[in-house]
Parts: structure tokens; C-alpha cells; sequence
């Protein structure tokens, strides 16, 4: 019964680092990988990548506290200190999640490219961008969580008359 909570934690984790952000290899610039922790930082994107992987955590324990009522409280708690701490020190050190950000950027970007980005944060409209995106997060999160709450019914019965006709469920 906590298992399911543990495996869905880790899950999580698991979510969070895809395969091919592991698989990054380090910036050698250092003035351009410089100039992309500048861009990062700027934008507030560890600020973001948290604040999804909290908004996740929560609706992940959310189901899990609906659909097994008899799950202690604490067992919840525990799992969500654990699971805080070690996403907050995956951004951190060499091999953290921050090193390989930095690389899937270089990977796509030209050091020009995030010098004009860092430009555009920088005037007017760039500092707003910055200071709306996590209420249009939020607010989109919500707005998605809403519409699955709408729809899931309808979609969760079309899966199973799909998987009913093709002889999954009897």
C-alpha cells in the first residue's frame, strides 16, 4: 500500500530527468555555458522546473490520497519532505540537473542565439514575459486540470470500450 506511493514518487524523479538530459555532454565554452546559467537564471527556469515538479507531486499525492483513503496522513508527509529535498539538490553540482540543462540548451542554441535571449529578458517586454510566466502557468495548469476533470469520464470510457471491443477486457 505505501509501496504505491514510494513507486509513484520515484516515478516522478524518474519523469523529471529524461533519458536524453542524462546523456548530455558538458559544456566546454565556459563563456557561453556561462551566458546560458546568466539566460537560465534570468528567465526564473529553475524557478519553474520546481514549481512544475510541485504542482505534479501534488496531483500525484492528490490521486493517490482519493483513490486509498486508508494511507496514514504522515505517510504522504514523509513522502513529500523526502522527495522536496531531493529535487532541490537536483539541480545542484556537477552532475546535476543545471549541468545538463545547460548542455540541451547549447545543443539547440548558438552562443549568439543566447546572446539575443539574454537582450530580449533584458528590455521591457522580456522583463514582463519573465514576470507573467508563472501566473499563465498556474493559470494553465489549472485551466488543464479543469478540462481533464470535464473530459476524463468520456475518455476513460472510449479507452475502455476500445480496449472491450479488442478483447483486453471482457
Amino acid at each position: 500500500m505505501h509501496r504505491r506511493v514510494i513507486a509513484a514518487a520515484s516515478l516522478l524523479v524518474l519523469l523529471l530527468v529524461p533519458a536524453k538530459a542524462r546523456a548530455q555532454a558538458p559544456v566546454q565554452d565556459q563563456a557561453f555555458r556561462g551566458d546560458i546559467d546568466k539566460l537560465l537564471e534570468v528567465t526564473g527556469a529553475a524557478q519553474m522546473g520546481k514549481q512544475a515538479s510541485e504542482l505534479v507531486t501534488q496531483q500525484i499525492f492528490a490521486a493517490f490520497k482519493k483513490e486509498r483513503s486508508d494511507i496514514p496522513p504522515r505517510v504522504f508527509g514523509v513522502a513529500k519532505e523526502v522527495l522536496g529535498a531531493e529535487l532541490a539538490k537536483a539541480f545542484d553540482g556537477t552532475d546535476g540537473l543545471t549541468s545538463q540543462i545547460v548542455a540541451i540548451y547549447a545543443k539547440h542554441f548558438s552562443h549568439d542565439d543566447v546572446k539575443g535571449l539574454l537582450a530580449f529578458y533584458g528590455s521591457e517586454l522580456g522583463k514582463k514575459t519573465i514576470q507573467v510566466m508563472p501566473v499563465l502557468f498556474q493559470e494553465s495548469a489549472a485551466a488543464g486540470q479543469h478540462w481533464a476533470e470535464q473530459h476524463m469520464p468520456r475518455i476513460t470510457a472510449a479507452i475502455e470500450t476500445r480496449l472491450r471491443a479488442e478483447g483486453f477486457i471482457k
